[in-house]
């Protein structure tokens, strides 16, 4: 155990038989664990300021000797992964180096706001001096500026859809296909450019963000669906698919791509393409984003917005970064966090070929270049045979 604290076991924690009594090590187990967040350079109450707050969701105890009395030693130890849980042991040891009881628990952060569990809980484990990251929220919550409406009105501002020239390429292939499905549609604004230039078919677009959806149903020609491909399936309608805005990045697992793959290959007809875009990590485009560039905009009613990133280190191909957004005209600045995952080529490639589809073509930029290293993106269209 990397982490130690000894604790002097008390009389009112024994029991009739003299033995410590169960919920006194549950007691000892927290008490250790927070003492190991605070000696790590955590401030419990920085947390809260944050409006975020740690909860339990399972403990085991595992009794392996009399604990009667004296001091005990208990140690703990974090095991972290990218999910929106972590898993904590621990050992009880007396004076003498004897194990008396483990305990193993899982634990995970709450949104104190919002209610939901956050995704990427470690990475709000981390020195305040050092990072104030945040965590992508489940599968079921989307990030705040998507989800929040004031936020999501903005977004068109902050990202015009001639700005990035994803809209321009995929555009053709969305004319030329009788029905599409825009998965992480946002604000609808390509499905609309689609209607705008003349397109008469089945179009319909999938967000998880009901903030994003208000602003997509300005059209009501337009199919909107809330949710994800993990809630909504498709069987054979779509002749093409796409994800544009890095909204590929957004899968932080490989069960999460799994998931969406298989969703992407049974929603499309036979012969049906799938677009996607995801930013090539050899260019390190996090590296960009820090407090030092801003964006400034003017939203539709006046109001003069500001804001910009502050991203953390690249970890297991992933990652964090806080969003804040601010203006003399509110009260207090807004937040926003996300967490990114970065593939590259051969990656993109396994999870393709293990979905049984197949790479038609793939760009470095959108002016169809070739990937490489230098490139700022990975676009891929993929077939389903």
């Amino acid at each position: 155990m990397s982490f130690r604290v000894t604790i002097a076991v008390r009389a009112d924690d024994l029991d009739v038989n003299g033995h410590v009594r169960g919920p006194a090590y549950l007691a000892y187990a927290d008490h250790a664990r927070w003492s190991c967040v605070q000696a790590a350079g955590i401030d419990p109450a920085e947390l809260t300021a944050r409006r975020i707050g740690p909860v339990n969701l399972e403990t085991s105890v595992r009794f392996r000797r009399e604990l009667r009395g004296g001091e005990v030693e208990v140690g703990c130890e974090f095991h972290w992964g990218t999910g929106k849980t972590s898993r904590v042991t621990q050992e009880f040891r007396t004076s003498d180096g004897t194990l008396v009881a483990e305990v193993e628990s899982v634990s995970g952060l709450l949104d104190l706001d919002r209610r939901p569990r956050v995704r990427n809980c470690s990475a709000w484990h981390r020195k305040p001096d050092e990072f104030h990251r945040g965590g992508h929220y489940g599968d079921d919550v989307p990030d705040h500026a998507f989800d929040d409406a004031g936020l999501a009105a903005l977004y068109d501002v902050l990202n015009p859809r001639e700005s990035s020239g994803d809209f321009e390429f995929y555009l053709p292939m969305i004319m030329a296909a009788d029905s599409v499905l825009d998965v992480g549609c946002g604000t609808g604004s390509l499905l609309h450019w689609a209607r705008e230039s003349g397109h008469t078919g089945r179009l319909v677009g999938l967000d998880p963000a009901e903030g994003m959806l208000a602003q997509a149903r300005r059209r009501d020609d337009v199919e909107w669906v809330l949710g994800d491909l993990s809630t909504a399936r498709w069987d054979s309608v779509f002749d093409f698919a796409v994800m544009t805005g890095h909204a590929f990045q957004v899968l932080l697992t490989d069960d999460e791509l799994r998931t969406t793959f298989a969703a992407i290959r049974r929603a499309l007809k036979p012969g049906g393409r799938f677009g996607f875009d995801t930013r090539n990590p050899a260019r390190r485009a996090w590296e960009h984003w820090t407090p030092e560039n801003v964006w400034e905009t003017t939203a539709a009613d006046g109001t003069k917005v500001r804001s910009w990133n502050h991203a953390g280190p690249f970890e297991d191909g992933r990652v964090t970064f806080r969003t804040t957004f601010e203006s003399p005209s509110w009260d207090a600045p807004q937040f926003s966090e996300s967490t990114l995952r970065f593939l590259d080529v051969p990656s993109l490639s396994a999870f393709v070929a293990e979905a049984g589809l197949v790479v038609d073509e793939q760009y470095g930029y959108w002016d169809r270049t070739p990937v490489t290293e230098a490139s700022p993106e990975i676009i891929t269209i993929v077939r389903r045979p």
